[in-house]
């Protein structure tokens, strides 16, 4: 490594060239002045943190050396540059109103631009993965763009899509598509009739849960269901080829990829999956272990591995295990290291992309620049969906459903696979049918909360 390795110094300068000043301009306003300061400022902090990898860690001699502030799940879906750009101008658009008519008790500050950050990603993503642009880069009146839209974009499904905020969003912007929650929020009022119209107050019951429970006399739990008038759906109401959404969705978090699967041979639907609060597939709160990591040829529990842990063994000293914690989880925000990965989130971000691995996706995960703690997006077939569309675009014959007995058994085969995880995660909770009945009954639960916030007579 020889010179490489050797600190040095060196000097920074920036330089502009200001409009020049007149009467009514002052080409140093205050916004200037502090942009040109946090320019200065990220320069230096990537100068001082620019670090080189020993030899051990370079897989190759010729490997350009990362800096210590590069992340390898950030921006690696789409260019940080492109998202920002499409964030501005959905701020510029939306914030305002969202903002003055907010009716919610929580502060709009972080719900609408959460949302409209959500919003700018799935733009960029749905323009990486289907070719369509927003409406706002369309040509007035334009049937061939139209026609583009139609064909190539599958539409989208929310699942417990909460205030509507984003589902709005997307509906301005062009996109197609629904959200559903198993209670109605207040925001839902000040959007335009046609986008409420595209929200539906629901409860979701897998089909798993239906297969099990239905059999039972009288119609068991889902009779129940329907005579207290809580309408709700399964897997067979999503249509097969929509992009699936789940924002923050908890108890729906680890059931993202296992009903996105259930679509049809061939054609596993994508998702975006935005884990948050973790809860077993029967509903319930639930803390799943750290995931299990190979090292050096064997298998050993990241918690294991983590020298702050055995660092307290030896001490003794709590004080000191929670401050090397802190420090070793906010070090460059690296999403891999042991504390993020032993931590309640990393675990249920880790258990998401396990499931959706074990049903046949492939997996990838990014941190999204969003106003929120929960921020690791796990994507589920982005580059598979891109090939298809190419094949689809180059005019292949891509069967887009069970045509024939080879198909209807691959998909008896992925419906195998959900059933048997199902089984197996739920056997902590008595099996499916009594994770099922649990299921039932917080979504009972959930949707009479929002009948009382209403003023509705459910008993």
């Amino acid at each position: 490594m020889g010179e490489r390795t050797r600190g040095g110094k060196g000097t920074l300068s920036l330089h502009i060239l200001p409009f020049p000043a007149s009467e009514d301009f002052d080409p140093f306003s205050s916004r200037l002045e502090r942009t040109l300061q946090a320019l200065l400022s990220t320069h230096v902090r990537l100068a001082r943190n620019a670090r080189l990898p020993s030899r051990s860690d370079a897989q190759d001699s010729s490997q350009a050396p990362p800096d210590e502030g590069y992340n390898p799940v950030k921006d690696n879906i789409i260019p940080r540059h492109l998202v920002q750009n499409t964030y501005s101008r959905l701020k510029l658009q939306y914030a305002s109103d969202l903002c003055r008519d907010w009716v919610e008790d929580t502060q709009p500050s972080k719900h609408v631009f959460e949302d409209l950050a959500i919003a700018a990603f799935l733009i960029e993503l749905w323009r990486n993965m289907y070719g369509v642009p927003p409406k706002a880069e369309q040509k007035k009146d334009d049937d061939d763009n139209d026609e583009h839209h139609r064909r190539n974009f599958p539409g989208f499904v929310d699942i417990a899509c909460g205030n509507g905020v984003l589902v709005y969003i997307l509906l301005m912007e062009g996109y197609e598509g629904w959200g559903f929650d198993a209670r109605r929020r207040k925001t839902w009022a000040i959007l335009p009739d046609w986008v409420q119209a595209r929200l539906r107050e629901t409860v979701y019951i897998p089909k798993p849960f239906v297969d099990a429970v239905s059999s039972a006399d009288g119609g068991g739990p889902l009779a129940e269901l329907t005579g207290a008038g809580i309408p709700f759906h399964t897997d067979d109401d999503i249509p097969r080829d929509a992009f699936i959404i789940s924002n923050h969705a908890d108890e729906l978090t680890v059931w993202t990829p296992l009903l996105a699967a259930r679509a049809a041979a061939n054609l596993r639907r994508p998702f975006l999956s935005i884990p948050c609060c973790s809860h077993s597939l029967s509903g319930a709160k639930f803390r799943y272990p750290p995931p299990i990591t190979k090292k050096k040829g064997k298998q050993q529990d990241d918690a294991s591995s983590d020298p702050t842990a055995q660092s307290s063994d030896r001490t003794g000293d709590l004080k000191a295990l929670r401050a090397a914690r802190q420090a070793s989880s906010t070090v460059t925000g690296d999403p891999n290291s042991a504390a993020v990965m032993n931590s309640t989130y990393g675990s249920l971000t880790a258990k998401t992309m396990a499931i959706a691995e074990e049903v046949g996706y492939e997996v990838e995960r990014t941190l999204l620049r969003i106003p929120s703690t929960r921020n690791m997006g796990v994507i589920g077939d982005r580059k598979r969906t891109i090939e298809r569309m190419r094949r689809h675009a180059a005019g292949e014959n891509i069967p887009e459903g069970p045509d024939n007995d080879s198909d209807a058994k691959q998909i008896e085969t992925i419906d195998d696979v959900v059933r048997e995880i199902v089984r197996k995660e739920c056997a902590k909770d008595g099996g499916i049918e009594e994770a099922a009945k649990i299921w039932i009954q917080r979504a009972k639960g959930l949707f009479h909360v929002g009948a009382r916030r209403r003023g509705i007579g459910h008993d």
